[in-house]
């Protein structure tokens, strides 16, 4: 279906490009944190805690809207 259907192969780029920038943004915050600022690696790994606390809070936004879409 990937060959065959055009829009899954768009759909399918378009993922591949949107996970390769958020790969890249993610190796970004330890090279500018620890090499260009100079600050120690576990202080530089703390906007990786916001992260977190921001999927943790997506997952229970959507854990609680669940029961409205069945």
């Amino acid at each position: 279906m990937l060959v065959t259907k055009p829009i899954v192969t768009y759909i399918v780029f378009y993922v591949l490009f949107v996970y390769r920038i958020l790969y890249l943004t993610l190796k970004v915050f330890l090279i500018c944190f620890e090499e260009i600022r100079g600050i120690a690696t576990m202080i530089a790994s703390l906007p990786f805690l916001g992260l977190f606390i921001g999927v943790l809070a997506v997952v229970f936004i959507n854990l609680t809207n669940q029961p409205c879409y069945c």
